[in-house]
């Protein structure tokens, strides 16, 4: 008995490889198979968007700070999300850096950096959600930081978009804040929050 796979439309249908007798070489045989399918299935279903988030965050280098970030979004986000690291070309190895987070993360790693712009740019080009975050790698978001965004960006069709507050940003957006440290961040964002 022959397996088939049925082609997307208009591509070349997956070719296989004859059956092995070794087991590593039956596993490495699904493997591609299954991968296969999932970037098939994947491309097939790309532009349907899903009623959710999508949270790009580019990054060159300092992956503590990223690690944390995603930390932060995962205790801090009961919305439905989507993560999109974009590596600007890192000397570190962020991709290693983002596998205990299993599939969670979407990833894309540029051979050169193209700075904030071009990895936000790219991550939007990834984006499902119907919504987009963008954050810089070294944020730490608290309790509530995107149910309050969508409520604001929800409250009036005239609003395009809408930003958080932070300690560190010149303009507007920067508030003064009276911790030191990240421990007590936590306190005074559940206060602000109220």
């Amino acid at each position: 008995m022959k397996n088939r796979f049925r082609s997307a439309r208009g591509r070349r249908p997956i070719r296989q490889s004859p059956p092995s007798s070794s087991g590593s070489d039956r596993y490495n045989e699904g493997y591609e198979r299954g991968y296969t399918e999932g970037l098939v299935k994947g491309s097939d279903t790309f532009h349907i968007p899903f009623q959710g988030t999508s949270i790009i965050i580019p990054t060159y280098n300092q992956a503590e700070y990223l690690i944390q970030c995603i930390g932060s979004i995962e205790a801090h986000t009961p919305e439905p999300h989507e993560i999109i690291v974009v590596d600007n070309a890192s000397t570190d190895d962020i991709a290693s850096c983002l596998k205990p987070f299993g599939g969670k993360i979407r990833f894309a790693r540029l051979e050169e950096n193209r700075g904030f712009a071009g990895g936000v740019n790219y991550g939007i080009m990834m984006a499902k959600g119907e919504t987009v975050v963008i954050l810089n790698n070294d944020i730490l978001v608290t309790p509530n930081w995107l149910t309050h965004m969508l409520r604001c960006l929800d409250s009036d069709p005239q609003i395009g978009a809408v930003g958080p507050v932070t300690n560190y940003i010149s303009g507007e957006q920067q508030m003064p804040v009276p911790y030191e440290d990240v421990k007590e961040m936590w306190e005074f964002a559940a206060g602000h929050n109220v």
